[in-house]
């Protein structure tokens, strides 16, 4: 099922990168604007999907079910040092959600670190397709 893989590893993070094959279900076509107005239907083909998986603070089950909300701040004074908005996580899964994909997070719990997701789907548009711009 899947077509690439990349891992990379910068200290304590790890970052990897995959595309996945679409199934069956995930098949769907979609309907493309683009710049001139022109209509494009494209089949999604795939999703890409990049994982950062940390050793830090990591997550309780508690947060990790309230991550995405708005103004959500956990340990500000530590982790922050009273700097943050709580904003970034949700406008980011509001980012990815418009773009048909999904923002996510597992964590083994305090203290063991965790991973955040970014999936989003991919479309095959053939040359031919496109229209001249």
């Amino acid at each position: 099922r899947f077509l690439f893989l990349l891992i990379v590893r910068l200290g304590r993070i790890t970052l990897s990168a995959s595309w996945l094959r679409a199934d069956e279900a995930n098949k769907g076509m979609k309907e493309f604007t683009l710049h001139n107005n022109d209509v494009v239907t494209l089949r999604q083909n795939g999703v890409v999907r990049i994982d950062v998986t940390d050793s830090g603070a990591g997550l309780s089950k508690q947060q990790v079910d309230r991550v995405f909300g708005e103004g959500v701040q956990f340990n500000v004074n530590e982790l922050q040092a009273g700097q943050g908005s709580g904003l970034g996580l949700y406008i980011s899964d509001g980012i990815a959600q418009q773009h048909g994909g999904r923002l996510s997070v597992v964590s083994e719990g305090l203290g063991k670190g965790a991973t955040f997701s970014l999936e989003l789907p991919l479309f095959n548009a053939p040359d031919e397709e496109l229209p001249e711009s």
